[in-house]
């Protein structure tokens, strides 16, 4: 039986950011299946439910929102102390790893490398990580970032510039590498659009900026 377009368009927006809904859902630490049954619900009720998310300028933000909503309802849901307490939402960890950079060809000089760059992150706050992520890794608007960690837009761009400056003060010689390195494992669907979409090179000189 072919496909309607509706099946054909949800195939399309499967296909194109689910590698950035796993990537998301992995830093709050979440278990492969827990979080591949957490992205099926999202879709599931999109499906059904799909009116608001084609309205949305930036679908993949949209998406990125309905899967941290989702791991946050099924955590409650199975009564495990949440990733998200009613009274702290800055309590939940944020995890990223530095497990995509490729350095150096000499193996040991590229596992010190990686080990820098590792403290670096680590020396970060859960909520820094986050919006470190998901301004480089999954290039959004400092106003996408700041819905998706209920924030104003002005204190999602303070927690960007408060984590390179941390790092920067650790590391001077490395930030540069750092961010460079979270931009680069980005997948083709997080090309930011519209307005704010940037070559490589224009990247390269927002860092500068921001690191100066």
């Amino acid at each position: 039986m072919a496909k309607t377009d509706k099946q054909s368009r949800y195939q399309w927006l499967y296909e194109t950011y689910e590698n950035d809904l796993f990537s998301y859902g992995q830093a709050f630490g979440i278990e492969k299946e827990e979080l591949e049954d957490a992205i099926h619900d999202v879709f599931l009720h999109l499906y059904e439910h799909d009116h608001r998310l084609w309205e949305s300028n930036n679908i993949k933000a949209y998406l990125l929102n309905c899967l941290k909503n989702q791991i946050r309802m099924k955590k409650r849901k199975h009564n495990v102390l949440s990733l998200f307490p009613d009274k702290d939402e800055e309590a939940y960890d944020f995890l990223i790893v530095v497990n995509g950079f490729e350095l150096l060809e000499n193996r040991q000089e590229r596992s010190e490398q990686i080990r820098i760059l590792q403290e670096m992150l680590d020396s970060l706050t859960p909520r820094q990580r986050e919006a470190i992520y998901l301004r480089y890794t999954q290039s959004l608007s400092y106003r996408e970032i700041a819905e998706l960690m209920h924030i104003q837009p002005t204190a999602a761009q303070k927690l960007v510039y408060r984590a390179i400056n941390d790092m920067r003060s650790l590391q001077p010689k490395m930030i540069f590498v750092l961010l460079l390195g979270l931009m680069s494992t980005v997948s083709p669907s997080t090309t930011p659009e519209g307005n704010d979409r940037r070559s490589i090179e224009e990247w390269s000189g927002c860092i500068e900026k921001h690191i100066h």
